[in-house]
């Protein structure tokens, strides 16, 4: 437990998979059964779990941890709870998406498929019509996996009532597929597959990340946030939303973007949103953008229902208001498409889903009716970048090239928001990328080439990095992203010197990446050598307890890279980057 408060990674994979099962029992006894209920259970659980590790630093006992996880995940399911109640009195408008469905893979013919659903729902449903401590005792031993004296630890009560329950639930369920109702039940644990425990890394990395947890150089680990306040922002937000309360576009924008990015409770915006849009009186445009965060809140909770259907008839209904004017005061007509289809992450989840190539034509088919105006020049280069990546990713080299010089082009319209010095240099990394691509960049003539556009970008990132304010949040960001690109291209052809001159900058600025710090070592390695062994164990070490880093991978990494070679087995090294924070 200590090593998990300190950041070890490995520490808190084996925290996540020791509670994972308990948690979701325990959730879903809460919820009431399983009747449609573990996917709720589950969200619960996993915001009850990043909740818990974002808290576990700051936890003076940290044997403290089940219990905090515990109290954690009653308090989210009240919540889920109180939204059922709530939304059994009301007609939810559009899809419900927070009514997840996954697709179950069966062998054998509908008949089989069928036959397998209705005994699964007669064990739920077997479960469901037990007395209410029994439902408890016999879901948190199932698919909790948790023993009989935690249990009894768990309810507050004597083991020996815990095991009376239990051999009074089992009685009953004999009486009905007893047999079928443990394997069932067992099949529900999130230990079954990987994930879960996905999920919960994945949103802790995410809340890491964020501004709270990035202390800047020099600095010590910062206080911890006020979550106290920011739950009660959050719940004065449900509290206006169950009792009908007015409520503007933007005091909603600003509640959601605070539970989405401060709290980390995704699958909360998403159905809270559901709640705001049950209401009747919601004009088109603020029915639009609550749609539009809730796919994104979907996106992010790892949603595993049908994420593109949704997305699609959002596209379809909101089609039919181009034209008439409606949708002004979120995009003018001629960019409401452009609005509802440009984000990075939906691209990646019509990939996951099989649908990359309607993805692509409707991306295709967007920009080429998407006015050329100054207002839609930002969305139409990120849009033309994103498809420039997806085509790069199916094999489409020249596609993507010409992608990629379309955008460039962007940078010569009027510079509306001073964004093109910066769109300037990103194209150069992504030209460098597709030269890649479509030479034999380890040739003499292929070198040369990377080599002077590299030469170039030096020039645009030394006219560009003048004109911004490090004081500025974005433009801070911005100063540790060109810096970067310069350092990571430059050590991409080999001139390290140079290289190491932009990372040294960029660590200054406390915004870097797991691999940035890698690639870091690795030039300070090749241009000083044993006189700064320290200096790159330190850093190899930073990389390491990243929460971005995954230690199988980063080991196997780093023993492949040249810089390395000869050291790919020092001690110091390969223990730097196994370490864990202790």
């Amino acid at each position: 437990m200590i090593h998990a408060q300190n950041g070890d990674t490995d520490a808190l994979n084996i925290l996540i998979l020791r509670f994972q099962d308990m948690a979701v029992g325990l959730a879903a006894s809460l919820l009431g059964g399983l009747g449609g209920g573990i996917p709720d259970a589950e969200d619960v659980a996993q915001e009850a779990f990043v909740e818990a590790l974002r808290r576990l630093p700051y936890l003076q006992h940290p044997t403290a941890f089940p219990s905090l996880l515990q109290s954690l995940v009653r308090k989210h399911a009240d919540r889920i709870t109180r939204r059922r109640q709530f939304r059994a009195a009301t007609a939810l408008t559009l899809d419900d998406a927070a009514a997840a469905t996954t697709a179950a893979s069966f062998d054998g013919d509908l008949a089989t498929e069928m036959a397998v659903s209705e005994m699964r729902e007669a064990v739920r449903q077997a479960v469901r019509d037990l007395p209410e401590a029994e439902r408890t005792a016999v879901l948190l031993f199932y698919v909790g996996d948790q023993s009989m004296k935690e249990i009894a630890e768990s309810l507050n009560v004597p083991l020996s009532t815990v095991k009376g329950r239990l051999h009074a639930a089992r009685t009953r369920l004999k009486r009905r597929m007893f047999t079928m109702s443990e394997e069932t039940l067992n099949e529900e644990r999130p230990s079954a597959t990987a994930q879960f425990q996905g999920r919960v890394k994945r949103d802790h990395q995410l809340a890491c990340s964020s501004r709270y947890h990035t202390p800047m150089p020099g600095e010590g680990p910062q206080p911890p946030p006020d979550w106290d306040a920011l739950e009660r922002e959050r719940n004065a937000f449900e509290e206006k939303l169950l009792a009908g309360e007015p409520l503007d576009r933007k005091a909603m924008r600003r509640a959601v973007m605070m539970i989405v990015w401060d709290l980390n409770q995704y699958s909360t915006a998403a159905d809270l949103l559901n709640l705001y849009l049950a209401r009747p009186d919601l004009t088109p445009p603020e029915r639009a953008e609550a749609t539009k965060l809730r796919l994104d809140a979907l996106c992010l909770s790892g949603y595993r229902g049908e994420y593109v259907r949704l997305h699609r008839e959002f596209l379809e209904w909101l089609h039919t208001f181009v034209g008439t004017g409606v949708m002004n005061e979120i995009a003018p007509d001629g960019e409401l498409m452009l609005w509802a289809f440009s984000s990075y992450s939906y691209w990646d989840l019509w990939k996951t889903f099989g649908h990359l190539e309607e993805w692509l034509t409707r991306a295709g088919q967007i920009l080429d009716e998407t006015p050329k105006t100054a207002r839609s020049r930002r969305e139409r280069y990120y849009l033309i970048r994103t498809r420039a990546l997806a085509l790069r990713e199916t094999g489409r080299y020249e596609e993507a090239w010409e992608a990629i010089r379309a955008s460039g082009n962007l940078s010569d319209e009027a510079d509306r928001d001073a964004f093109s010095p910066f769109w300037r240099i990103e194209m150069k990394q992504m030209w460098d990328f597709a030269f890649e691509d479509r030479t034999d960049s380890f040739t003499e003539r292929g070198e040369a080439s990377r080599r002077a556009i590299v030469e170039e970008l030096e020039l645009l990132v030394a006219a560009y990095l003048p004109t911004l304010d490090p004081n500025e949040e974005w433009q801070a960001t911005t100063v540790a992203s060109c810096l970067n690109t310069c350092a990571t291209l430059l050590y991409g052809v080999e001139q390290y010197e140079r290289a190491w001159a932009y990372f040294e900058r960029q660590l200054v600025t406390g915004d870097y990446s797991y691999r940035s710090l890698v690639q870091a070592a690795a030039t300070l390695w090749k241009v000083r050598g044993e006189g700064v062994r320290s200096e790159v164990v330190s850093l190899l070490q930073m990389a390491a307890v990243r929460p971005d880093a995954r230690p199988g991978w980063a080991l196997e990494w780093f023993r492949q890279m040249k810089e390395f070679e000869g050291a790919e087995n020092d001690v110091q090294f390969v223990a730097a980057m196994s370490a864990t924070a202790t």
